[in-house]
């Protein structure tokens, strides 16, 4: 998962969804401050990768690193706290196979 690109969308969109109201908290989110467009705005959207991440039951990044990375200010986009409570599920995979076990030829 690429955190920049988390589908953030107005919190109205919410309502087209076809979900429960009980499950907004998974995917309500708010912008900071410094990211809101004028002094009105209240930031509210929702957030369709905070709630994946609220309700997986594992999380699977391309790499170790990456999966570290992530749960950083630098690498997790406003989504690094929720990725480090959620660590125990949290695991990178290894890019590419293993071409003695899953050798082609046999």
């Amino acid at each position: 998962m690429f955190l920049l690109h988390k589908g953030v969308e107005p919190a109205a969109t919410y309502m087209n969804l076809g979900l429960p109201p009980e499950w907004y908290g998974a995917l309500g989110w708010v912008f900071p401050t410094w990211a809101r467009t004028h002094a009105l705005d209240t930031g509210e959207a929702v957030n369709i990768l905070k709630g994946a991440v609220v309700t997986a039951d594992r999380i699977l990044t391309v790499s170790k690193g990456y999966s570290w990375e992530i749960t950083t200010p630098e690498g997790g986009y406003g989504l690094q706290d929720l990725l480090r409570s959620r660590k125990s599920v949290l695991n990178g995979i290894t890019n590419g196979i293993d071409d003695v076990e899953w050798d082609p030829s046999s």
